[in-house]
């Protein structure tokens, strides 16, 4: 939960963010230091779930049957990871106003 409220906060922030720094000259460099920084960040947050899963998973699921999910959990966290680079990378065809190029890769 921690990453997918991270991500979607970064989602929220992001966009306007992209939005008014566009018409910069040094704005590709500012959106890849955006994407290094989620990056990290989210690398980091990823990590420490990851690591402290095993002890909050004792700690919050005491049945057996919840901690079958235990796998699942980090592909989840995972996924989150990349759902936010994906709103990250896919601002360049919103800020060049071709979002055809949005449909094609939703549908790929």
């Amino acid at each position: 939960m921690f990453i997918a409220l991270f991500t979607q906060a970064f989602r929220y922030a992001a966009e306007p963010f992209f939005f008014q720094q566009h018409k910069r000259e040094d704005s590709n460099i500012l959106y890849g230091k955006v994407t290094t920084y989620y990056t990290i960040v989210s690398a980091f947050g990823f990590l420490a779930v990851a690591l402290t899963l095993p002890w909050l998973q004792e700690f919050f699921l005491r049945k057996p049957d919840y901690k079958a999910g235990y796998n699942v959990t980090i592909l989840i966290l995972l996924a989150n990871i990349l759902l936010g680079l994906y709103y990250n990378l896919s601002v360049w065809y919103k800020l060049q106003d071709r979002t055809q190029y949005g449909m094609f890769i939703s549908l790929a």
